[in-house]
């Protein structure tokens, strides 16, 4: 059964949409909380970005129908995709999600640098080049044809290339795929659907990213912000694992905030108590929810020797070492002072190594760390892991609480009147406000397309 009252549905089977209103999401005027997972699946048997499965694709279809029962058993309302198509309709995918009461975050522009970005270099990133006529009419591809569903969340810029000083300059291009996708929304007369970034989990650049992202007009800067935080490991705390310092960064910043990943694990087993702390007055003032990383693996197959040890799962975001952690809490830091900057404290996380080690409990089966909530076997049957377990037992506490308890006094913040400001150049943080690419196609030639 779907996990949807039935006010939420209209006579044309649409769930209410979502929208922004100050820091918040909001849904037929109540606080709207993310309770979702990240839906990513993969085959790894092939090379390169082709591993990457298109799950709203009719070629997903029959797979898609036999885990919508997995969603609703977790108790979740939305999924994050990665990797839409607009070559398959994703229109039967769309509709059943929709009616099942699943809302769906659809990243764009995951493809922007080919290769290796750490390899980039600041005089050789020519932005007009990269943000093709291309790769523009790909993306908007997208956007039309999923647009109309009511259980669109949002759009997300992946902001994932950003993780060295140089990279930094493409932020401009995240910019302008902003800004263009809200203006091709406008000119299809649409609901003004969430544009947004989705940031890295690296801590080097986040505030700057933050900022550069929202300042200016609300015609050109980012609806909402999500990151990848894998700051909390194993057993925590509000305190310890860095959550606390995350808020302090993240409150002067008038957008939704949302982990877009997280998760970590230590090898072992994942804790997840940091379900509990999300969905608390303590973050939910600053943080709307997030997506657990992730619902399945591959084409439904975990590596698993025959000892049952999983022998190699793609993760692409591991747990730092500690001495990495502390150099790059140092340096946020000392950004910070530099720019004389009173946005927030930088620090990002003052977690205890030892606090944070998970006991081993004897169960050899997470000897490499493991982000699956299911596997799925030869036979196409959908079995439950134990992160599965523990994820649907917290999600089941939060869901059954009244909302007052989970959102807490918290008062909504103003964004309409907010521009922020673009920061000068500096050698860590290059992209500047006249650096954003102009449109590349004429916008006739965009409109007149059919889908």
């Amino acid at each position: 059964m779907a996990n949807h009252s039935s006010d939420e549905i209209n006579a044309a089977g649409n769930i209410s949409p979502i929208e922004t209103k100050g820091n918040w999401f909001w849904k037929d005027g109540k606080r709207f909380l993310i309770k979702g997972v990240s839906y990513e699946p993969r085959n790894s048997s092939l090379p390169g970005p082709e591993f990457r499965i298109n799950p709203l694709s009719d070629d997903w279809l029959e797979h898609l129908r036999k885990d919508i029962p997995f969603f609703h058993r977790l108790g979740i309302n939305a999924i994050s995709i990665e990797c839409a198509d607009a070559t398959q309709s994703p229109r039967q995918a769309m509709q059943l999600l929709q009616s099942e009461g699943i809302s769906v975050l659809l990243k764009l522009y995951t493809d922007l640098v080919r290769g290796d970005s750490g390899q980039l270099k600041a005089a050789k990133i020519n932005l007009a080049r990269m943000y093709s006529p291309d790769e523009v009419r790909k993306n908007l591809a997208i956007v039309r044809q999923t647009a109309r569903f009511s259980n669109v969340l949002g759009y997300t810029i992946s902001q994932s290339e950003i993780w060295t000083d140089a990279t930094t300059k493409l932020a401009a291009l995240h910019r302008a795929a902003v800004r263009d996708t809200k203006l091709f929304l406008k000119k299809l007369g649409l609901r003004p659907i969430p544009v947004g970034s989705s940031m890295s989990s690296d801590q080097m650049y986040r505030l700057d990213a933050i900022r550069y992202m929202t300042a200016g007009s609300p015609e050109e800067r980012v609806d909402f912000i999500s990151f990848g935080v894998y700051d909390w490991v194993g057993p925590s705390s509000f305190q310890t694992s860095g959550y606390k310092h995350l808020i302090k960064a993240f409150e002067a910043f008038p957008v939704p905030i949302f982990w877009g990943e997280y998760g970590a694990s230590t090898g072992r087993k994942r804790v997840l108590d940091e379900v509990n702390c999300l969905y608390s007055p303590a973050m939910t003032g600053v943080v709307s929810g997030g997506f657990l990383h992730t619902y399945g693996y591959s084409d439904g197959k975990d590596d698993v020797g025959e000892d049952g040890v999983v022998l190699d799962v793609d993760v692409d975001n591991d747990d730092e070492e500690e001495g990495e952690e502390e150099e790059e809490e140092n340096v946020e830091e000392d950004r910070d002072d530099d720019d004389d900057d009173d946005d927030a404290d930088a620090g990002e996380s003052d977690s205890d190594p030892e606090s944070n080690d998970v006991s081993d409990d004897g169960d050899d089966n997470m000897d490499a760390p493991c982000y699956d909530l299911v596997q799925i076997t030869d036979g196409g049957e959908r079995v439950p892991k134990r992160d599965f377990e523990q994820f649907q037992q917290k999600l089941a506490v939060i869901n059954a609480m009244p909302q007052e308890n989970i959102v807490g006094s918290h008062e909504v913040k103003d964004c309409d009147s907010w521009r922020g400001s673009f920061k000068a150049k500096r050698k860590y943080w290059l992209a500047m406000a006249e650096d954003i690419p102009r449109f590349p196609i004429d916008w006739r030639l965009i409109l007149e397309q059919e889908e």
